[in-house]
């Protein structure tokens, strides 16, 4: 299964929203192109993540395990851009001190 950052903020935004016509907006996205990586996830998966009904989507267990999962990672992806960022400005490295008594 090959999910990318996108699907999972998308999934998310979706879950938040109940709805994947308002999810698609929140996340930027056309509704047919929200709606076809859903479907492609849960082709993916092998199992149904969300319930459609009338006035929008509900998880099922599996959706509630990916959205633990994909908040998740979300959460590690800042924290390793706010790592990579310390780097980049040179706050963050290694100091090699050499000296002799």
């Amino acid at each position: 299964m090959r999910l990318d950052l996108v699907d999972l903020h998308l999934f998310l935004c979706i879950v938040d929203a109940g709805s994947i016509t308002a999810g698609a907006n929140r996340a930027h996205l056309a509704l047919a192109s929200a709606s076809e990586r859903v479907r492609k996830i849960e082709s993916a998966a092998g199992v149904a993540l969300l319930e459609r009904r009338p006035k929008g989507v509900v998880t099922t267990e599996a959706g509630e395990a990916l959205a633990h999962h994909a908040r998740h990672i979300l959460r590690q992806q800042e924290m390793l851009k706010g790592e990579l960022q310390d780097f980049a400005m040179g706050a963050r490295g290694t100091l090699h001190l050499y000296a002799n008594s």
